[in-house]
């Protein structure tokens, strides 16, 4: 009953029905550990290190990412895209595995909590990016027209799955347990992979590969940033992904100071992200459901693209008329919403023209490396507030 429903709505046909379920988990999956390492992390920092080290770590990002892009880059064009995803988890579950044993061990030095927040939000934006790289090939333009707002829902629905879990189980099991969830649902998306490779996306990949293989040779000695920067496209995907990023580092920046002024303790930290991540994802949820098809259908990608910035130009007046935790829930709420959702499948779509071997270096350069950069970015100016005093609210 409730599959006819969610078919009817997104319109997925028949013959479609397999590998659209599995995207949906797929990404359910990955968003959900996202959502239970997020709060970890924030919590272990907050806690250990503090709101007014925070610019620190963004800025340390942005390096780490850049190092990080231009070993991917080398590779992301000579090895079969399936593999390479297969290789990214497992580093992923390996490198967990090492700092869950760390902390066991109570070993919370203040560089290897910093090692931590990178780690994660590098996690974040690779496997997320590579997600819908995954998703372009598994998918046709008419199909992706139609479907990525339900392969949306997937990764919201796992935002809300992933958070209330957190909420409701770390301060049973303690923080740094949750990481095991984390690793079954790695193991998960392992399996899915290899079956929806198999089954549909390794065809597609190899037809766009023959068709763009002249390309190749150019494209692969041009590197990414070239690439970006000789595309008016790219430059505008680009300017739209980082100009979000740095919005939402500032908006991360206001929420996380406010709440760890009112908020004290590591698990009770930690279960209330999970909880206020949950929420947030529940109305984006929402929105994929009722609004993003709609919104794409009869407004197009480029009015879709407003709807996060004037969502939080009127979300942030909460916060500019009263500085409390409730106003800073609700500007999170607001960014966090908007971009899993709407803003989420029109910038994915804006993909859809690119070809393979630009795509492939492009969309994982933008992906990281421009979203750090701008969470780099907006580093300096909390630093610059700090010095002069201006950090209280």
């Amino acid at each position: 009953m409730i599959s006819n429903f969610i078919e009817k709505l997104f319109n997925i046909r028949s013959e479609e029905r397999v590998k659209s379920y599995l995207m949906f988990a797929y990404i359910f999956l990955i968003i959900a550990s996202l959502l239970i390492l997020k709060p970890i992390r924030n919590s272990l920092f907050l806690v250990n290190i503090g709101i007014y080290q925070l610019p620190y770590a963004y800025t340390l990002v942005a390096i780490t990412a850049v190092l990080f892009i231009k070993i991917y880059s080398i590779y992301s064009n000579r090895i079969r895209l399936n593999i390479l995803i297969r290789y990214t988890l497992v580093f992923f579950m390996v490198t967990l595995v090492i700092i869950w044993i760390l902390l066991y061990l109570n070993y919370q030095t203040d560089w290897f909590l910093y090692v931590i927040f990178i780690w994660v939000a590098i996690f974040g934006v690779m496997v997320t990016s590579q997600f819908w790289l995954l998703a372009n090939y598994v998918f046709n333009a008419r199909e992706a027209k139609r479907l990525f707002g339900f392969i949306g829902a997937g990764g919201i629905s796992g935002g809300i799955f992933g958070g209330y879990l957190t909420n409701w189980v770390a301060p049973l099991i303690g923080t740094e347990q949750m990481m095991f969830f984390c690793l079954f649902f790695w193991l998960l998306c392992l399996v899915i992979l290899q079956v929806v490779w198999k089954e549909t996306a390794r065809f597609n990949y190899n037809e766009t590969i023959i068709q763009n293989k002249r390309l190749k040779e150019a494209i692969l000695s041009s590197g990414p940033l070239k690439t970006v920067l000789e595309s008016r496209h790219l430059l505008f995907i680009a300017g739209i992904v980082g100009v979000g990023a740095l919005i939402a580092a500032f908006v991360d920046y206001q929420y996380s100071f406010i709440a760890s002024k009112q908020i004290s303790g590591k698990d009770d930290l930690t279960a209330f992200f999970g909880f206020w991540l949950s929420n947030l994802s529940f109305i984006s949820l929402l929105f994929q459901f009722f609004l993003t098809g709609r919104i794409l259908k009869y407004f197009g990608i480029t009015a879709s693209l407003h709807f996060l910035p004037v969502g939080i130009s009127l979300a942030a007046l909460a916060i500019f008329i009263s500085p409390s935790l409730l106003s800073a829930i609700t500007i999170k709420v607001a960014e966090g919403s908007f971009k899993q959702s709407i803003n989420k499948a029109s910038v994915e779509l804006l993909y859809l023209p690119i070809t393979s071997h630009i795509k492939n270096q492009a969309k994982a350069f933008i992906d990281v490396c421009t979203v750090v950069a701008f969470d780099g970015a907006q580093g300096a100016p909390f630093l610059l507030s700090q010095s002069s005093g201006s950090s209280g609210m």
